[in-house]
């Protein structure tokens, strides 16, 4: 064997090794870096969807519950299990409809529009109870399990 052919073959392995290490590298910094970026992206577009989803239903609720001059209505609603694979909240806070994963320290809150008062919390799972008691005077909004 001349040297010449020597020399192509360890540049060769040299190559090799440099591609193998140059692709470890990206896919370190794609797992490491850019897949948490995007799944917390993705999870806080879900959050921000639950919260306008109940924001929506909260809404059409009360809208027919105002209606009349003094009414209670009480409706039950599915809501998915978990929002990706974390258990997530949601509660009613200062004017806001607020969902949140409190493993990952997320929360999307939307306003809501209502004159009322508000109160209660519902964690993820089965069926989202929503009370709303509509006087003259006063109402109240009440979300729970």
């Amino acid at each position: 064997m001349n040297k010449k052919t020597q020399v192509d073959a360890i540049r060769e392995v040299f190559q090799f090794g440099i591609g193998i290490i140059f692709l470890i590298g990206v896919f370190y910094f794609l797992y490491n870096t850019l897949i948490p970026q995007i799944e917390t992206y993705a999870l806080n577009l879900q959050l921000e969807n639950i919260a306008e989803h109940v924001n929506y239903i909260i809404s059409e609720l009360y809208k027919s519950s105002s209606q009349s001059l003094v009414s209670s209505t009480e409706n039950k609603y599915l809501m998915p299990e978990n929002v990706g694979d974390y258990p997530y909240f949601v509660y009613l806070s200062d004017e806001e409809l607020c969902s949140g994963i409190k493993d990952l320290n997320l929360e999307k809150c939307t306003p809501l529009l209502l004159d009322s008062r508000y109160q209660g919390i519902f964690f993820s799972g089965g069926e989202i109870k929503i009370i709303i008691t509509y006087t003259e005077t006063d109402s109240l909004i009440n979300i729970g399990n």
